[in-house]
């Protein structure tokens, strides 16, 4: 005689415990996966803009940050040196301090800025010892490649070799 349980013999008990799990065992349907693609590729979609343009805003920034870095590390070797220092912008994503000119001329740091930020004008300040600078106030517009419309940074070296970064106009 078969082992018996509540009434039920073993094997009628291991047969609806199998059913039970191949039921529960069925999956998600084509439909069921097809809306959860759908509603990925929405959130994708509106995440993509924000995120491409949080990139750029970040680079804007950084660019910002380096060139401020830069200006304030020449106005101080200005006047530790107590020699006129040069932060040279060429354009091509560096930015150079130097002290003195011509073959006495000697580098005292390179900067390295992204090669998707646009930056106008291209032009170099001169700090004096005496804490101003050579000529008028500068100010550097700093935008992006890939977010042309954008509001601009702006990175300013006043006659006094104050610097300031403020957020600009379009770009």
């Amino acid at each position: 005689m078969l082992a018996e349980y509540n009434g039920k013999s073993l094997s009628t008990i291991r047969m609806n415990s199998v059913r039970q799990i191949r039921t529960s065992e069925r999956g998600f349907t084509l439909v069921e996966l097809m809306v959860t693609v759908a509603i990925m590729g929405v959130v994708v979609a509106f995440a993509v803009p924000n995120m491409t343009r949080q990139i750029a805003e970040s680079r804007m920034r950084t660019t910002a940050s380096t060139f401020e870095s830069a200006l304030k590390e020449a106005k101080a070797e200005s006047l530790i040196r107590r020699k006129d220092v040069t932060m040279e912008y060429s354009g091509a994503g560096t930015l150079i301090l130097s002290v003195g000119s011509g073959t006495n001329k000697k580098q005292l740091a390179k900067y390295s800025i992204d090669d998707k930020s646009v930056v106008t004008p291209v032009t170099n300040v001169l700090f004096k010892p005496s804490k101003t600078i050579q000529g008028n106030a500068v100010t550097y517009k700093i935008c992006d490649d890939v977010i042309g419309s954008e509001s601009s940074i702006n990175v300013t070296v006043d006659k006094n070799s104050n610097i300031s970064v403020a957020r600009g106009d379009v770009c």
